[in-house]
């Protein structure tokens, strides 16, 4: 273990000191005085929290702490310590647009901690500056969420579930037409509230496509919604959709998806569910996609055992940009049970891409991905 020691220079101010420390980051854990006469008096920070780290991560007094120098005469090391720079910080963090969730945006003018605290129309770096954008950061660049995180994702999870409903946003293709009339299809279709009773068909896929009037980032690409069901528990699989490790599973064309930054864990937190950044990357023809995407899952508030994962590109400015850039606009899985059956749901999906894929050649590609996705999950 490191030596530390607190001694007096000529001025009489402390000098703290220690040996064999590597490069690390501290915080307080509290304030105190050090008097030329008597005892020191000491009084200990609150416990630190995940969110409190978070949130104090980014303030002034967040110190970086460097061993520098050659070893004194008592064989211990000095300490340097500077205030943390969050401008430096930026490139290492990772970017959500927020600029069609309806949040609250902060000062229009550059602060260099704008994106930790509130929602900014100061891009990323590297990213070129649109007035009508708005941007997030969702970490620090040290494995801690952001203060503004935990709300961005909640308005991105009611957003989404709000545009998923809009049945004004969507037009059903001639085979989901077709399928709807005369069955309980078209009820079945536009539910989130109750359990789904019995459905008409087991094999069906509805598919609808539906544009965006929000005139931010993408609003001029074609959305793809589908709905069906699938054999599997809503919470079994959410718990596939999420895991990493079996994306292969269920989607061929990946070369493998890895967690670069696990926000939450569990269900409980300030984030409501399960929330992490992630990698994935696939082979579309012949050229390697990478996204990088925020996933979030939670329960479902108005159904027992119900749940949604929500998905949304983000933006590390530390990423290379000569990649065949494909971003997840929106994406969401709404997952319902069926009946009073433990394994079968009865899922409704959405997907917003956004791709240098041609726009006729993507929508095409979008529909049958979006019907197959309901394939490969029957097969497993």
């Amino acid at each position: 273990m490191a030596q530390v020691a607190r001694r007096r220079t000529n001025n009489n101010h402390p000098k703290v000191v220690v040996d064999r420390l590597p490069r690390i980051f501290v915080r307080s854990l509290g304030t105190g005085i050090f008097p030329r006469d008597g005892p020191i008096v000491f009084i200990s920070s609150a416990p630190p929290t995940v969110a409190s780290s978070a949130v104090d991560d980014g303030d002034e007094d967040s110190l970086l702490v460097t061993p520098t120098g050659d070893l004194d005469s008592d064989g211990i090391r000095p300490l340097t310590m500077q205030l943390r720079d969050w401008s430096t910080k930026k490139k290492q963090c990772c970017f959500m647009r927020t600029s069609d969730l309806a949040m609250d945006g902060g000062p229009s003018n550059n602060n260099d901690k704008a994106h930790y605290h509130y929602s900014t129309n100061d891009p990323p770096p590297g990213v070129t500056h649109d007035p009508k954008e708005r941007w997030v950061a969702l970490d620090d660049g040290h494995g801690f969420h952001t203060a503004i995180a935990p709300a961005a994702i909640d308005a991105l999870a009611r957003c989404v579930l709000d545009f998923t409903m809009d049945r004004s946003m969507w037009t059903p293709n001639y085979a989901t037409q077709k399928l709807m009339k005369g069955t309980k299809w078209d009820e079945l279709s536009w539910n989130k509230d109750d359990p789904i009773p019995n459905l008409p068909s087991e094999k069906d896929v509805l598919v609808w496509t539906g544009s965006f009037s929000h005139g931010c980032y993408g609003s001029e690409l074609p959305g793809v919604r589908a709905c069906g069901m699938v054999p599997m528990s809503p919470f079994d699989l959410m718990s596939l959709l999420l895991d990493s490790s079996r994306i292969n599973e269920y989607n061929k064309m990946s070369l493998g998806r890895t967690d670069m930054v696990v926000l939450q864990e569990g269900m409980d937190g300030p984030f409501k569910g399960i929330t992490k950044i992630v990698k994935n990357e696939s082979k579309v023809m012949r050229k390697t996609m990478q996204l990088v995407t925020l996933l979030h899952s939670r329960p479902l508030p108005c159904t027992k055992d119900a749940f949604m994962i929500v998905s949304r590109a983000v933006t590390r400015p530390s990423d290379p940009v000569d990649l065949f850039k494909t971003e997840i606009l929106t994406g969401v899985n709404i997952l319902l049970p069926v009946g009073t059956s433990n394994d079968c749901c009865f899922m409704i999906n959405v997907n917003h891409m956004k791709s240098p894929i041609p726009l006729m050649i993507a929508k095409k590609v979008g529909l049958t991905a979006a019907v197959n996705f309901f394939h490969d999950l029957r097969n497993l």
